[in-house]
């Protein structure tokens, strides 16, 4: 009826594409991390179900371990290289919320959703 998940990610990035005070810079991807670790963190639950179709809601959290800045973009003063510099240097850690709306349907002769049926079970006891 409910679950919960801790765990780590490895997040791959294709390309980077960044904006400063309205105008474009366009590709920044040379000074950006091709890949970062990341905890992830989430929770959800059945909503509702049938023998053969079920829907589930749930978030998850993922946070950057790693430092997303690579060392020559650091150098040149990213994440914001058009402004003045930091005082203190700080590492860069990417942080999503993400909201899952999952629908699992059953096909063919031997395919069930699983977590109808636990609920079903569940609830008549």
């Amino acid at each position: 009826r409910s679950y919960v998940e801790v765990g780590p990610m490895r997040s791959f990035v294709r390309s980077v594409d960044q904006a400063a005070d309205g105008g474009e810079l366009g590709t920044a991807t040379d000074y950006y991390s091709g890949q970062y670790l990341s905890g992830v963190f989430g929770f959800g639950g059945f909503l509702a179900g049938t023998e053969t179709f079920s829907v589930g809601l749930g978030l998850r959290f993922h946070y950057g371990l790693t430092d997303f800045v690579n060392d020559e973009g650091r150098t040149l003063g990213y994440p914001n290289p058009f402004h003045a510099p930091y005082s203190a240097e700080k590492a860069t850690h990417p942080a999503f919320a993400e909201v899952m709306l999952e629908f699992n349907f059953g096909i063919g002769h031997w395919a069930k959703t699983s977590c109808g049926q636990r609920f079903k079970k569940a609830k008549r006891q």
